[in-house]
């Protein structure tokens, strides 16, 4: 997953905005153009390096254990589900020209799948790795994004 995202960015890097045109969630194309793709093409993209590195560190941290966890194949859905899940509300709640690009929350989505793990099975071995895996990644970034996208400014456009 996490060499996916640099990957992508490595396109988004040579590609520019063309990319951020292409897959970037915006609303507008969303509502009145159709563009239902936006909902999925946002959790490989990212506003800026440093955006990259904050959700790459959550991922490297986050990821091996809830593979662990759940499974290749429920990790997997746990992240696209979450991820559509995040785009989603910020359809919903967001502005009609809002914007947005990121992994953000997929991460949360797995963060919050590690915490019912964690308390469900409350004592084990298993849960007590799973909570030092969700600490190291809240303690090193508690914003988990909300300042590393503050270089990102969305491209004026309008739908013909």
């Amino acid at each position: 997953m996490l060499g996916a995202i640099v990957a992508a960015y490595g396109l988004q890097s040579v590609l520019g905005k063309a990319m951020l045109f292409a897959g970037a969630r915006m609303n507008e194309y969303i509502l009145y153009a159709g563009q239902w793709h936006r909902l999925v093409t946002p959790m490989w993209l990212h506003g800026s390096l440093m955006h990259l590195l904050s959700n790459s560190y959550s991922l490297f941290y986050l990821g091996p254990t809830a593979e662990r966890v759940f499974g290749s194949e429920a990790f997997l859905l746990i992240f696209l589900l979450s991820g559509i899940g995040g785009n989603l509300l910020g359809l919903q709640f967001g502005a009609v020209r809002g914007m947005s690009v990121g992994a953000s929350g997929a991460v949360f989505g797995l963060m919050g799948g590690l915490v019912g793990y964690a308390a469900r099975n409350r004592g084990t071995a298993s849960s007590q790795a799973t909570l030092s895996s969700l600490s190291r990644v809240l303690v090193r970034d508690p914003s988990c994004g909300f300042c590393a996208t503050s270089s990102f400014k969305p491209p004026t456009f309008s739908i013909p």
